[in-house]
């Protein structure tokens, strides 16, 4: 029979559920697209942080190295200087005793002549035999 028929003024339409669902969907969908744009400005900034404190740890590596390739260079001038020093020492050390030779033994006129004989190296022997057991620096 008759049913009476409503009126889209009266009540809640479809019409109204059409554009109330677009308007969530839209609604969520801006929502999403937002949150979208935060994580990646978020992913943007920690990227920027992670390069800066990249950055940071490279400068630091670069001055620790510089650092030991310092120490090592005057580590290596050190030995260098005392070696120097040493060498020097020793050749002072040789150049007395030399001298302190020549003052000790003055070889014969004879020996001056032929030191080749047997009885001039034999007098040379005796003479640096007693004069190394004397020597003291």
């Amino acid at each position: 029979m008759f049913s009476p028929r409503r009126s889209d003024s009266d009540g809640f339409g479809l019409a109204h559920f059409f554009v109330i669902t677009l308007a969530v969907f839209f609604g969520v969908l801006g929502a999403n697209l937002a949150l979208d744009q935060i994580r990646a400005y978020q992913v943007e900034v920690a990227l920027k942080r992670a390069a800066h404190e990249a950055d940071q740890e490279l400068k630091a590596m670069k001055k620790a190295a510089d650092l030991d390739r310092q120490v090592r260079d005057r580590a290596a001038r050190s030995r260098l200087q005392a070696e120097t020093q040493r060498l020097a020492s020793e050749r002072e050390k040789r150049l007395r005793k030399e001298q302190a030779w020549r003052e000790f033994y003055q070889p014969s006129a004879e020996c001056r002549r032929d030191s080749m004989t047997y009885g001039c190296a034999d007098a040379h022997i005796r003479a640096k035999t007693a004069f190394e057991t004397q020597y003291r620096d």
